[in-house]
């Protein structure tokens, strides 16, 4: 046991000292996770996610939607970001940022937010508040698509009708001694 110890603090260190060397801090993972970081379009990752972390509204969308070179594949690197960013950037400035966004960026940069924890909403005060507003309205918008509205108790109707049509043809149908069933 006291061996691992060791180990895992030649590890840590040196995750950390390559995390600090490369610029990328919070994000470093994340990058190793993006295959475009195993190509042409390494450095320009690189550069983009340092401007994120820097705070470049444009850069954060960027890493946040994780889409094209900067999508992360099968793996989960783009759920570190937002939490990342808040960190990096401090309250105030996520907050900012993220009510200048659209909703499909706002949604992706609130919703992997550790935000269920009482520490978030006393460290991350704006970003919270935004946060519970956002889920208050995520709730909202599920609860409604599902409310059976006159249309859609309509549309069934018919769908109700015709099914029992259709099982009673099937029951009825033996009995006429047509039926492969029957035979």
């Amino acid at each position: 046991m006291k061996a691992l110890l060791p180990v895992f603090a030649l590890t840590f260190s040196s995750y950390t000292a390559v995390a600090a060397l490369s610029g990328l801090g919070l994000l470093a993972n994340y990058y190793h996770d993006c295959p475009a970081s195993h190509g042409p379009h390494a450095a320009y990752l690189q550069s983009v996610i340092r401007r994120g972390l820097r705070g470049d509204h444009a850069a954060m969308c960027s890493v946040i939607m994780h889409e094209g070179i900067f999508s992360t594949g099968d793996n989960e690197g783009y759920s570190e970001v937002p939490k990342a960013l808040l960190r990096t950037l401090g309250d105030i400035r996520y907050a900012d940022f993220v009510t200048t966004q659209s909703a499909k960026v706002r949604d992706a940069a609130l919703s992997l937010l550790p935000a269920h924890t009482q520490d978030f909403a006393r460290t991350y005060l704006r970003t919270a508040k935004l946060y519970h507003a956002w889920i208050t309205n995520q709730r909202h918008t599920s609860n409604q698509t599902l409310e059976p509205t006159r249309l859609r108790r309509a549309a069934a109707l018919p769908r109700f009708d015709f099914m029992k049509q259709f099982s009673e043809s099937a029951t009825l149908a033996p009995a006429s001694g047509g039926s492969a069933l029957s035979r």
